[in-house]
């Protein structure tokens, strides 16, 4: 441990001399002479605790600290002792209103001084310890803004992005049910909407991240997901780092959000990439079934099947000392810009939210291992979950509103064909101009349009006709909740 700092400042050399004695076995010393010297040296020196002589040539002690309490603010930890011959009253309260913090009477006792600095220090190190709790609680939060601003932004794009691939999609799909169209062009644009769906998968993951997406928990297939990361990982990995990948088919599938899957593994691999950065080596995900008798921790249910994910590297390892805080919101051990502390945070949030387990193996200098544990859908649950509906018609009127006429018209098509009467609108005053004077059973809106948000409307309507059935679509919302 390093020995604390102490500058001794004094006119007279027979006094710096003895009080460095009683002090220089314990502490870093640094003699004197004048506030001047006190001044020019204290940057260098960086002094715990300042002994300072009161009654010495200008500056004296009571200027000499006032100058360094009101010029060195990065100083404001450092504790001041005055040395004085006298005390009076009135001359205490005039240093403690100085910035003194105790003073010691002339001629010095060596029990006195020794427990004197000695608080002093001690109360100088709680407030290092304040100011570095303070700093880094500070850091968090300038770092949550960040996160928050750049959330937000991509919640944005994310909602642009899903207006435009809604048309696209829509008539995707009728013109795949289309009998009139042929093979070919049935081929063609069952390939428009693979790519369709692959955009909306990643506006998910954008909306993920952003923290404006509800969770569509259904039955994942891991491996595909893995092989989907992996490929986009591949490019952006540096040529000394090795990736390889082990999938043991038939894994069966996992009750999860697949937006958050893919968020664990691409953290899990980003942070074994970071591990491997400067010296290279071989990142290796693997997904197998594993048998109960490897099974590692006692929230694993014995009467229950698991997949796991496996991610290791042969980077520098994790030390044991922080391998209990790796899972905790903002730690982390990476320079500033390269990471936010988040990462493994979220990973366990969304394993545990799945009723898995993560554990980790590490060894300094050989690498880490991640394993993650996802319990097996059963027959049941993915049967239930995968049930759907078949389309059912109607001849109601519907209202339909939306900014975005390329929306508008893409659904009126479709509801057509359904065979209900449709009145398509892209502003929300024409909607109620309608409804009052020709009515409808059922008004579906969009939710964000600049006259007026969807709610607002359906709050007009039912001003009219209280009940009236309404169906909110949104791309993303922070305003909407069930409530509501």
């Amino acid at each position: 441990m390093e020995k604390g700092r102490i500058m001794i400042v004094d006119d007279n050399l027979e006094n710096r001399l003895v009080v460095s004695g009683f002090l220089e076995d314990d502490y870093l010393i640094s003699l004197q002479e004048s506030g001047d010297a006190c001044l020019q040296h204290i940057h260098e020196f960086k002094p715990d605790v300042i002994l300072l002589d009161w009654m010495m040539p200008p500056p004296d002690g009571i200027q000499t600290m006032q100058k360094i309490r009101e010029e060195m603010p990065e100083l404001r930890n450092t504790r001041f002792v005055m040395l004085t011959a006298k005390a009076q009253s009135g001359d205490i309260v005039t240093a403690w209103h100085a910035g003194a913090n105790d003073y010691i009477l002339k001629p010095i006792e060596m029990d006195v001084i020794m427990n004197i600095v000695a608080r002093q220090m001690s109360e100088k190190q709680r407030l290092d310890k304040l100011d570095s709790t303070r700093m880094e609680i500070e850091a968090h939060l300038q770092q949550a803004q960040k996160m928050e601003t750049i959330g937000v932004l991509a919640g944005g794009i994310a909602h642009d992005f899903n207006n435009i691939l809604f048309p696209i999609l829509g008539y995707a799909e009728m013109t795949v049910a289309n009998p009139e169209a042929t093979d070919n062009i049935k081929e063609n644009v069952r390939e428009i909407e693979k790519a369709a769906l692959r955009a909306r998968d990643l506006v998910r993951q954008i909306m993920a991240f952003s923290r404006q997406s509800n969770q569509e928990i259904q039955p994942v297939d891991v491996g595909l997901i893995l092989k989907e990361v992996l490929k986009l990982l591949k490019a952006s990995f540096p040529a000394n780092i090795k990736l390889i990948h082990k999938v043991q088919p038939d894994c069966g599938e996992v009750l999860a959000d697949p937006t958050q899957i893919h968020q664990i593994i691409m953290n899990l691999c980003t942070n074994a990439k970071h591990a491997m950065e400067r010296s290279g080596g071989t990142l290796t995900v693997t997904l197998r079934n594993i048998p109960p008798e490897e099974y590692v921790s006692a929230d694993i249910k014995a009467n229950c099947r698991y997949t796991e994910i496996s991610v290791s590297d042969t980077g520098v390892g994790i030390p044991p000392e922080i391998r209990d805080k790796i899972f905790q919101p903002f730690f982390t051990t990476k320079d500033v810009g390269k990471g936010t502390g988040m990462g493994l945070s979220v990973v366990h949030g969304i394993v545990k939210h799945c009723a898995g387990h993560i554990g980790l193996e590490s060894e300094i200098g050989k690498g880490s291992i991640f394993r993650i544990y996802f319990p097996v859908a059963d027959e049941k649950s993915v049967a239930k979950i995968s049930q759907t509906s078949e389309l059912i018609g109607g001849t109601e009127r519907i209202l339909l509103v939306d900014d975005e006429p390329a929306i508008t018209t893409m659904l009126r098509k479709v509801l057509i064909d359904l065979g209900y009467r449709v009145m398509a609108f892209n502003r929300c005053s024409d909607v109620i101009e309608v409804f009052n004077t020709k009515g409808a059973d059922i008004l579906i809106t969009d939710m964000s349009m600049p006259e007026m948000t969807g709610v607002e409307l359906a709050q007009k309507i039912w001003q009219k006709q209280a009940g009236f059935p309404v169906i909110l679509m949104t791309g993303f919302s922070e305003l909407i909740v069930k409530k509501q």
